[in-house]
């Protein structure tokens, strides 16, 4: 027996609003651990940075609706060494 289109986009909001929740607090965690996070306007390039990684942007004034409250994500990015491709490209350099 399967459920209706409407419990199935119940089901898929509250999906949602659990995994939000999981995002932002582990997001949270993670800038405990680091110290805070970083402010764009305070940091350059000579700075030591991770050779990888992913970024994360919050912009004053964007407030989660979803998710508890706080700052909004509102960019995400990755970090890669020059010269490669992203990991959703093909890698010509990687042996098959």
């Amino acid at each position: 027996m399967s459920i209706g289109p409407e419990a199935q986009v119940l089901m898929t909001n509250q999906i949602r609003r659990e995994n939000l929740v999981r995002f932002y607090f582990t997001m949270e965690k993670l800038a405990k651990e680091l110290g805070g996070a970083r402010k764009l306007a305070d940091c350059a390039g000579h700075m030591e940075w991770p050779k990888r990684g992913v970024y994360f942007f919050y912009e004053q004034g964007e407030n989660r609706s979803a998710g508890g409250s706080g700052p909004r994500v509102v960019r995400v990015g990755n970090a890669r060494p020059k010269g490669r491709v992203p990991n959703n490209a093909v890698d010509a350099s990687r042996p098959t």
